[in-house]
C-alpha cells in the first residue's frame, strides 16, 4: 500500500561538489511506484503529500530503473525485503511511506548519488548507517525523511560496497524515537545501475 520510485530535482550549478551538497540539502523529492498508490498511516491520515508516479522502465531482480523526462534524471531504486523495529515504550508505531534506497544520476553526474528514503522523518541527532558485507558507512546528512553521505568520494565507496554485496541494511531512528533496520536485497543492483547510466546517456554499451 505504499509509494515507489524516486526522483530528485537539482539546481543549475557550476561547481560539481556544490551541486552535490545543495542537492542533498535543498531539493524537491518525489517518491512513487508504478504499481502502488498511497499509504494510509491510520484513520484516513497520511504522512505527507501525494507523490508523483514515474513509470518503471526496467527491472533487475529487486531493483527498478526509472527516469523523469522533464529534467532527464535517472535512478535505480529498491524497497526493503523486511523491517525490524525496536521501539521504546510509548514511542508509537512505525507509520511511513514506502522506504527506498536509490542511486541517482543527474546533470552528467557519472558517479551517482546514494540516498536512503525512510518514508518517515528521521532524527537529525542520530545518524543513520548503511551496512554491507564490505563495511559500515554513516549516513550523517539528514533532511526530513532523507539520509545521505557527505561527499562524492563517500558515494563512490557506498556504490562500490553495494556492488560487491548481496544484502544491505540501513539502521535509523525516527523523530519519535523508533529505532528500525531495513534490509535490502542487492540482487540486480549492478544491472540496474548500468541500465540507469545507459538511460541517462552516461554509458554507451554499443561502442
Amino acid at each position: 500500500p505504499l509509494c515507489g520510485t524516486l526522483k530528485m530535482k537539482a539546481f543549475n550549478l557550476i561547481n560539481h561538489n556544490q551541486f552535490l551538497n545543495v542537492l542533498r540539502l535543498a531539493i524537491t523529492v518525489l517518491l512513487a511506484s508504478s504499481s502502488n498508490l498511497w499509504a494510509d498511516c491510520g484513520e484516513g491520515s497520511s504522512s505527507g503529500p501525494k507523490k508523483e508516479v514515474f513509470p518503471i522502465l526496467a527491472s533487475f531482480g529487486e531493483w527498478n530503473v526509472s527516469k523523469d523526462p522533464s529534467d532527464g534524471a535517472c535512478w535505480a531504486s529498491s524497497k526493503p525485503l523486511n523491517t525490524s523495529t525496536l521501539q521504546p515504550h510509548q514511542a508509537g508505531e512505525l507509520c511511513r511511506d514506502q522506504p527506498r534506497i536509490s542511486v541517482l544520476f543527474v546533470d552528467n553526474n557519472k558517479v551517482g548519488q546514494f540516498a536512503f528514503d525512510a518514508g518517515t522523518n528521521l532524527s537529525a541527532q542520530h545518524a543513520a548507517s548503511l551496512q554491507t558485507s564490505i563495511n559500515t558507512l554513516p549516513l550523517k546528512l539528514i533532511q526530513q525523511h532523507w539520509a545521505w553521505v557527505f561527499s562524492t568520494e563517500d558515494d563512490q565507496r557506498v556504490i562500490s560496497s553495494l556492488a560487491k554485496s548481496s544484502f544491505a541494511e540501513v539502521t535509523f531512528q525516527t523523530t519519535n524515537g523508533i529505532k528500525a533496520t531495513d534490509m535490502f536485497s542487492l540482487r540486480g543492483f549492478n544491472e540496474a545501475l548500468t541500465q540507469a547510466k545507459v538511460t541517462c546517456g552516461l554509458l554507451n554499451l554499443t561502442s
